[in-house]
């Protein structure tokens, strides 16, 4: 469901993080063959297939390691300093607010070159590094992303997303993530909730290409790998944890739920519980960027939707098996045009961004 600009979106690091954009995750349920991404999978070379063994890691909650890093969010400080010239002060304290929080920062060109991509992961790595944070990052683009939607694109073949991949692990290294409290890495959002959609041919390819991500990232110190199960009510649990398992989860800390989407905790957690009562020690995080009055059913910039819960490192203590709250998808970002004459996906939506905080009473001015 990265449907709303991813078909909701993701924002960059300014120039650092160019393949930051996030596109719109999130799409309504589907598990039908998407014609588009048929058309798309039959231009590529033929499906790769991986031959490595598994790797085994149990790598730590880097959450509970340090603070959460705040990236720049530029476009939210320049929406409210034209709220306050205008001479709105509550609205351009509420987007400060949105801007002060610790978000994720996504990497989503799947043609940028591989010194280009290390170059913009270090840059990120080496900020949150200096300032002694844990930064979350995203990895966003697989070959045949979301077809047909606000975020089709990614790598265009295997091939090119595994140079993607070794550019990225490449970035985390040169950044210093080993000297630093570390990052944990959300791996592919609606990767695996999407499965379903490809072409049958392509779909052992994708859980091995993601295989691939979470062996690289598991290879790199202090880093822990996220790979996202999509949203509650979306894969049965039995279907996901198949596909989890087939796709490197034994080298991941666990999985990422409900990015980019709207669901409230209370589903995704029992989702996520369900899951991790069959999976044993795994441990998963839920995206609580814009989940705060929960969904209503719309998925590309909804009305009434509120800020959920302020970024936490272990919310439910020591005993429970979330490792965090995080914003993954940056809130006031559009999910897309929505044929409603909204910013097109990813673009920053100032009065979007001010319902969304004025409807989470936390944020009120």
């Amino acid at each position: 469901m990265i449907t709303r600009a991813v078909k909701r979106g993701g924002s960059a690091l300014a120039a650092a993080a160019l393949a930051a954009g996030v596109l719109a995750v999130g799409a309504a349920p589907s598990n039908a063959v998407s014609s588009a991404c048929a058309a798309e999978a039959a231009k590529m070379p033929a499906p790769w297939h991986s031959t490595a063994n598994y790797d085994w890691a149990s790598p730590a909650n880097r959450y509970t390691k340090a603070s959460m890093y705040v990236p720049p969010y530029p476009k939210a400080q320049a929406a409210a300093d034209q709220a306050q010239a205008s001479g709105n002060t509550a609205e351009a304290k509420r987007l400060r607010a949105i801007a002060a929080q610790p978000r994720a920062v996504w990497f989503t060109d799947g043609s940028m070159s591989s010194s280009a991509l290390t170059t913009a992961v270090a840059d990120v790595v080496s900020a949150a590094r200096s300032k002694g944070e844990v930064a979350t990052l995203v990895m966003y683009a697989i070959p045949l992303r979301d077809c047909g939607g606000y975020s089709e694109g990614g790598a265009k073949s295997a091939s090119a997303y595994r140079s993607w991949i070794k550019a990225f692990r490449a970035g985390l290294v040169k950044g210093g993530v080993a000297s630093g409290p570390g990052v944990s890495v959300i791996v592919e959002p609606d990767a695996l909730a999407l499965l379903g959609n490809l072409p049958e041919n392509r779909r052992t390819e994708r859980m091995d290409l993601i295989r691939t991500a979470v062996r690289n990232l598991a290879w790199t110190p202090k880093t822990s790998a996220y790979i996202d199960a999509g949203t509650h009510g979306w894969v049965s649990t039995s279907t996901m944890i198949s596909r989890l398992s087939k796709s490197g989860l034994g080298m991941a800390r666990g999985f990422s739920l409900d990015v980019a989407n709207f669901n409230a905790e209370k589903g995704e957690e029992s989702y996520g519980n369900q899951m991790i009562g069959r999976l044993g020690w795994k441990h998963y995080v839920v995206d609580t960027s814009r989940n705060g009055n929960g969904a209503n059913g719309e998925s590309c910039n909804p009305s009434g939707r509120a800020l959920g819960h302020k970024p936490v490192a272990d919310p439910k203590g020591k005993t429970g098996s979330i490792d965090a709250y995080v914003w993954v998808k940056p809130p006031g970002e559009s999910d897309g045009s929505c044929a409603k004459g909204d910013p097109a996906a990813g673009e920053f939506f100032p009065s979007y961004a001010n319902e969304l905080a004025v409807n989470a009473g936390w944020y009120v001015a």
